[in-house]
């Protein structure tokens, strides 16, 4: 299993050209159909909250997924495929709408044999997320010998973190992304 928590943003290439590839642009043009069939079907406990974009939702998706998915070998399953998708693509868009997010192709970063790697960037936050890795870590964190479980859950921190950083950088006015990381790293 290839894990990937966040990637700092100096270590990956974003590459403009990415950004126009037909299977990314696909994906991304996927959003509305995949949120409708990820509510009305894997998800509806998501969909009866009345703001399903927050902690909680992102919570309730992971609970739903670990319910649905008992183990690794069901995060992987060719089947499955779909529906991990529309997991992973919930808990990127809850990122992209809490904390000025957006989506971005960095396919270097993919595992082997994949074509697009669908990461979120945020507002403050130093690192992109790869929402899909971090899904089926938090699907099978705990559950694995050599992978423990956080206490809240992997994704609990995260959200945590990224939403302190984005605190911050609010608070110093939305200042670029170079501005922000040189006086990050100078403190």
């Amino acid at each position: 299993m290839r894990i990937l928590n966040v990637l700092p943003k100096a270590e990956q290439r974003r590459e403009p050209a990415d950004q126009h590839e037909p299977d990314y642009l696909a994906w991304l043009s996927g959003g509305d159909t995949a949120f409708a069939m990820f509510f009305k079907q894997d998800a509806p406990r998501v969909a009866a909250l009345d703001d399903p974009w927050t902690l909680e939702g992102l919570q309730t998706a992971v609970a739903t997924a670990r319910e649905t998915f008992p183990d690794y070998r069901a995060v992987v399953a060719p089947e499955n495929r779909s529906a991990i998708d529309r997991f992973g693509r919930f808990v990127g868009e809850v990122f992209v709408r809490r904390f000025e997010g957006h989506w971005c192709n960095m396919p270097d970063n993919a595992p082997a044999g994949v074509d697009f790697w669908p990461m979120v960037e945020c507002g403050g936050y130093l690192a992109c997320i790869t929402p899909h890795s971090q899904l089926e870590i938090a699907v099978v964190e705990g559950r694995m010998p050599n992978l423990s479980a956080a206490p809240d859950g992997i994704l609990t921190g995260l959200f945590d973190s990224v939403q302190r950083s984005y605190h911050k950088w609010v608070t110093a006015d939305r200042p670029s992304l170079d501005v922000w990381a040189t006086a990050k790293l100078a403190s």
